[in-house]
């Protein structure tokens, strides 16, 4: 699954996977929502229920201000998806970057909503090609690194 957003200057648009632990809270209430939901409960243990939702919990406020009266399916819907009874909310930061940025957000802004620095929020909002291609060269130079330090200890 991937989320476009704009670059820095907002001159092209740049395109990344999302991370895997946010996949079932996506697949479950929709980008949009699911972005909403991971703000709220990111990094705290949720206990989501797998057969019958109970009206009154912090969970069911958040739902219910989503889905109105359908919220007690997506609760359940949600509880399935995960798979755990209580599992630990991810934060999800790239995607949050992400998401937010495709939504018109400055990286101050991000910051400030995720309390992180803005270093942090340029890293996550580097495409992944930009990423690849970083990685490589690191590797590249590693190599060529050590190949230097094989031939100056066999001489």
């Amino acid at each position: 699954m991937k989320i476009s957003w704009p670059d820095i200057q907002n001159n092209r648009l740049l395109t990344g996977r999302i991370e895997a632990q946010a996949h079932p809270y996506i697949e479950a209430l929709g980008v949009d929502n699911a972005a909403q939901f991971l703000l709220h409960f990111g990094g705290s243990l949720l206990p989501l229920p797998t057969k019958r939702a109970h009206k009154g919990t912090e969970l069911s406020k958040v739902l219910q201000g989503m889905y109105g009266d359908g919220w007690k399916d997506k609760a359940l819907q949600l509880g399935r998806c995960v798979g755990h009874s209580c599992p630990s909310v991810p934060l999800t930061r790239t995607f949050l970057c992400r998401y937010l940025r495709s939504q018109g957000k400055s990286v101050n802004d991000i910051a400030r909503i995720l309390k992180t620095s803005g270093t942090t929020v340029y890293r996550h909002l580097k495409g992944d090609e930009a990423r690849r291609e970083k990685t490589l060269k690191h590797r590249e130079q590693v190599i060529r690194q050590a190949d230097s330090y094989r031939a100056h200890a066999d001489a």
